[in-house]
């Protein structure tokens, strides 16, 4: 059986967070969720 280690990283400002994975780092978004308005936005990069 093969494990996969996948981190988590809590963010507090998502706009700031996007401009550094997104635009410094080169990342691409493959999706992103909020379950409802208010609670945490899960996003993959």
């Amino acid at each position: 059986m093969e494990f996969q280690t996948i981190p988590v990283i809590r963010i507090f400002d998502v706009d700031k967070a996007k401009a550094f994975y997104l635009e410094f780092l080169g990342m691409k978004l493959d999706w992103e969720h909020c379950f409802e308005p208010g609670f945490p936005i899960y996003m993959q990069v």
